[in-house]
């Protein structure tokens, strides 16, 4: 299994999605760079139940909705739809 190369973070997604840049411009380059990042990696990112969501909202938010969609529905490991994929991942702890 190959390791994504250069997982997109969720701080820049959260300053996207929260509109914490206080500019246009650079809310856009953020947008641009956080769409090549997950692109680079083949839509294949390890950012977990947390991260998956801000990203998408982030890449909708700034014109990429394709990328935002390719990013949802990827399955291959690492991703939101692999461990949704499979329950036998998934592990619950009793509270």
């Amino acid at each position: 299994m190959e390791v994504a190369k250069s997982a997109p973070n969720p701080p820049r997604a959260l300053a996207v999605a929260f509109d914490l840049l206080g500019n246009p411009v650079l809310r856009r380059q953020a947008g641009d760079r956080l769409a090549a990042l997950v692109l680079a990696d083949d839509a294949r990112i390890a950012t977990g139940f947390v991260g998956t969501p801000l990203i998408c909202d982030a890449l909708t938010d700034t014109g990429h909705l394709d990328v935002a969609y390719r990013l949802l529905t990827q399955t291959e490991c690492p991703s939101w739809l692999y461990t949704v994929a499979r329950p036998g991942l998934l592990h619950c702890r009793p509270v």
